[in-house]
Formats: structure tokens, C-alpha cells, sequence
């Protein structure tokens, strides 16, 4: 699938969150465990995804989601599990 581009207005925005937290599934690479982290206080995805790199065994797949609250919900940022 081909990425779409297209130039945005950034006065459409309602909100926005400083305080954010992360969460990090390592999935086992035949897609039958997964271990679950919560990072909070993370400066941005960046460290996040330098995190979930120092920190994943050899056979895992890291898939990076920020955490949406009111209600809880989440944003992928990075991977796909390999359920999907």
C-alpha cells in the first residue's frame, strides 16, 4: 500500500497531551506470548523506541503504542503485531 501525503492546517487540533506514556509488547516471533510494559515520563517516541530496542529478547517483535486516556485507548507508532 502506497503512503498518502498531503500538507495539514495545524489549527485543527482540539487537543493535545504533554504528559504521555507508552506501551511496549514484545511478541514472541511465533505470535504465541507477548510481554506488556508501561513507560511513563518518556521525552518522546524516540527514547521509547531506543528502550524497546536495549530491551527485546532476539526471537521478539517490539510494537510501540501511546496511551490515550478518558477513555483508555491506544495509538500504534511503531510495528504490527503478528496476530494482525
Amino acid at each position: 500500500m502506497a503512503v498518502s501525503v498531503s500538507p495539514v492546517d495545524p489549527r485543527d487540533v482540539l487537543w493535545e497531551l504533554d504528559d504521555t506514556s507508552f506501551r511496549v509488547y514484545f511478541w514472541s516471533s511465533d505470535a504465541t506470548g507477548c510481554r506488556e510494559f508501561e513507560l511513563v515520563g518518556a521525552t518522546d517516541v524516540r527514547e521509547v523506541l531506543a528502550w524497546a530496542d536495549a530491551n527485546r529478547r532476539a526471537d521478539e517483535l517490539p510494537v510501540v503504542d501511546a496511551v490515550v486516556r478518558d477513555p483508555v485507548g491506544l495509538v500504534r507508532l511503531a510495528g504490527t503485531p503478528p496476530h494482525r
